[in-house]
């Protein structure tokens, strides 16, 4: 009779313990699953204000009549591309008068671009708050990006290759849109890329064209507050002077 009671009671311990694993694994789907859904709205958010910033960018570059730049969709975010034959003055990294006249008055337009001003709405203002309770901030990044063609560096050009030629033609770029916007300079970052990444091959005038060109990376994103602060000091610690105004060769 005693093996019996012993037998019943390891067995209501075994039903008892199973009933708390299985209500433990429901919780824990229940969890991952409100976890999931709150990550998809927040996304949904995020590529909403993206959609949001590149219809404002595409209205504002129209209505100004700012013939440099196209506004074009990225996986990254929004893309702003500059590649007009006479972006450039002939034999210098240096943007002609009219790209500069252009940059300053798009660098105003970026200042006013929504990406920046997501708490001024209930619910961008809800959602950057929630985040930060999880360490989490909300980070926007300007990415200027040079590229050429694969046409050599002149044998008597200062520059070693078109890599540097590709930089220094991002950081002017990068320089006149920081200083005019007044936007923190942590949002900015350069990138010169040469001849590695083209848009069409190589082989003709008009491909070459396509391929010298300022491309405008705007994406935004949460991260967390340690990646934030290692991002701001690499790009402080990684962005050329605007100082030197180097010669270089036609491209």
């Amino acid at each position: 009779m005693a093996e019996g009671v012993r037998a019943r009671a390891q067995m209501g311990w075994l039903l008892s313990f199973g009933d708390t694993v299985t209500l433990l694994i429901t919780f824990f789907i229940m969890m991952l699953a409100l976890n999931y859904g709150a990550i998809s709205r927040v996304q949904k958010w995020v590529d909403d204000t993206l959609a949001e910033t590149h219809a404002f960018l595409q209205a504002e570059v129209r209505s100004r009549g700012l013939t440099y730049f196209r506004i074009l969709r990225d996986p990254r975010g929004v893309l702003i591309r500059i590649n007009n034959s006479d972006a450039f003055e002939s034999g210098s990294a240096v943007p002609s008068a009219s790209l500069r006249e252009q940059l300053s008055e798009l660098g105003y337009v970026l200042r006013l671009m929504p990406l920046l001003s997501v708490q001024e709405t209930a619910a961008g203002r809800r959602i950057v708050l929630r985040a930060r309770e999880y360490g989490q901030v909300w980070q926007v990044n300007i990415e200027v990006e040079g590229h050429t063609d694969a046409d050599p560096i002149a044998p008597t050009s200062p520059l070693r290759d078109n890599w540097i030629l590709s930089a220094l033609r991002a950081e002017r770029v990068a320089d006149r849109l920081q200083k005019t916007s007044l936007l923190p300079r942590p949002l900015f970052s350069i990138v010169g890329y040469g001849d590695t990444r083209p848009l069409a091959p190589n082989d003709t005038p008009a491909h070459k064209a396509l391929n010298r060109r300022i491309d405008i990376v705007i994406s935004a994103q949460f991260v967390s507050e340690a990646q934030a602060a290692k991002n701001r000091v690499v790009k402080k610690s990684g962005t050329p002077s605007a100082e030197a105004e180097t010669p270089v060769s036609n491209k």
